[in-house]
């Protein structure tokens, strides 16, 4: 992986020896990679002369003032991990953040949707389903705040069906008890 100079002088990279001609970079270009004592061209560069040998249709670099400027290492180089630290490695490309993974509540959402209250067990499913998405790609809060959620309107379903149950009873008892009356 190589970093480059780009316009503006700017540091750019990492990126591999194959990407550098789509972007822009040329056999004048000082570039730079671990392992490498100091900034130099591309074209000077043994493992990139085969991308950057010499031409006759060759032309000239725009950032002519490079050669001197640049003779370290790049000052972000951490070990190739590109703008972030090794603290980060791997979390943005599907690796688990550091927090515990909190509990999704799906078992809880699929049966109170089953057997207490339909529109409120699915929101819990909506939820729940949401929490080991959010967590492997590292937005912990997120996936804490879904499962919040998942476990309320669980609970809600469950509440709501209890309370619907038990008017019935409350209704069976009551006509049933009048029932009795007029017999």
């Amino acid at each position: 992986m190589y970093y480059y100079i780009g316009p503006n002088n700017q540091q750019q990279g990492p990126v591999p020896a194959e990407q550098l001609l789509s972007r822009g970079v040329t056999g004048e270009t000082m570039v730079w990679k671990a392992g490498m004592a100091q900034w130099q061209k591309a074209k000077d560069v043994p493992e990139l002369k085969q991308y950057f040998g010499a031409s006759p249709f060759t032309v000239g670099n725009p950032y002519d003032n490079q050669s001197t400027q640049f003779n370290q290492p790049p000052p972000n180089y951490n070990g190739g991990y590109g703008n972030y630290g090794p603290q980060y490695a791997g979390q943005f490309g599907g690796a688990q953040p550091m927090g515990p993974k909190p509990d999704s509540y799906l078992v809880w959402a699929i049966l109170t949707t089953l057997f207490c209250c339909l529109p409120f067990g699915i929101v819990s499913i909506v939820y729940a389903s949401k929490v080991d998405s959010a967590w492997r790609i590292g937005q912990q809060a997120e996936a804490e705040d879904n499962s919040n959620k998942a476990k309320n309107w669980a609970l809600a379903s469950a509440l709501t069906s209890l309370a619907v149950w038990v008017i019935y009873i409350i209704i069976i008892v009551a006509t049933g008890a009048s029932l009795g009356a007029f017999s």
